[in-house]
Parts: C-alpha cells; structure tokens; sequence
C-alpha cells in the first residue's frame, strides 16, 4: 500500500468512526464524503491539511471531477478537482483591504460612481478542460468576480488578466433597482 492510499485509508476510517461515536463529518480534517475519489481527497489532504471537507458534489463536464466545499479556520472556499487529484479552480472569497494593491486600484477604477463592493470572489484557474483532456494553465489565471451596490442599481464585474497579463475588465453585468431595493422589471 503506498503512502497516499494509506493515508487516504485513515481519513476513510477515522470517519467511519466519528460517524459510530455520533461525531459529524464535517468535525474530522479531510474525512471524505461517500464517493469522493481517494487520490482527490489525499491531493487535498496534502494542500489543505486542516481543512474540513464540507462537501462534495461530482460533476460531469466532459471529464467528470468534483466540487468540493472547505473550511479552514473559518474561511470557506471551493476546490475543483479532478478523481485522480488534478486541482482544476480553487474559489476564495475575499476581502477588498486583502487584495493586492494594484487589484484593489483597478477593481475601484471599474466600479460605477457611489457602489460599494459587497462580494468579492477570486478563482484562480490552474488548469481547464478540453476535448475530454485536463489541460494546465501554466502559470494559473487569477479572474475576480466583484458584485456591487449603488443607489440606483446592483451588479457585477469580471476581471481577468488580458494577453499582456494586466487585471482588466471582461464583463459586466448590472441591473436598476427601485427604491424599495428590488430589481425593476
């Protein structure tokens, strides 16, 4: 047995018996969910070490892999991966005063005049997937996804890097509000 179906090994049966002692499993680091596959869970034991494994849910686009809900700490973020442990997104929601200067610079540049940011979610893609192949992204691509509210209207704004590798601005999307704060038909 080598050293990552082992480890994976304990994780399974340390969560069998939490789940016998009446402890959830979302209380162990890293006890897999029925179904999560043993080389996504030790790729993710090995990066997150003490995060707790939320949940899992498999998808199946073009190569199947798993979204996988984490907590570390308090801090929640979503991992995309792949069955034989290939890391596809990691989503993290941020804080503006955490960004990066220039990101915060270039994100406050792009907001409409008066919005205040209520959401910022930062997806860092290291590989994607086409024609039925995991294909990586070297280096990773960092987009940020930022939803905001103004008086008038609520929205949000993708950034993405363009060829030269700036943050710029790659979609938008906004709808008007009414004074009540929902969206006008």
């Amino acid at each position: 047995m080598t050293h990552h179906h082992l480890r994976a090994w304990i994780a399974q049966a340390t969560a069998v018996i939490a789940i016998c002692a009446g402890v959830s499993a979302q209380d162990v680091p890293n006890a897999a969910p029925p179904g999560l596959a043993p080389e996504a869970q030790h790729a993710i034991a090995k990066a997150y070490p003490d995060a707790l494994i939320q949940e899992a849910n498999l998808q199946d686009d073009e190569v199947k892999y798993y979204d996988v809900q984490l907590n570390d700490g308090g801090r929640e973020f979503l991992v995309r991966i792949t069955a034989d442990g290939t890391v596809l997104e990691v989503e993290t929601y941020e804080h503006m005063k955490a960004l990066p200067a220039d990101v915060a610079a270039t994100i406050t540049a792009a907001l409409p005049k008066g919005a205040k940011v209520v959401a910022v979610t930062k997806r860092e893609v290291r590989a994607r997937i086409r024609d039925e192949h995991v294909v990586p992204c070297t280096p990773p691509k960092t987009r940020y996804e930022v939803e905001y509210v103004g008086e008038s209207a609520r929205g949000s704004i993708e950034f993405g890097p363009n060829k030269a590798g700036r943050l710029v601005v790659k979609s938008r999307s906004e709808e008007t509000v009414g004074e009540d704060g929902d969206a006008e038909e």
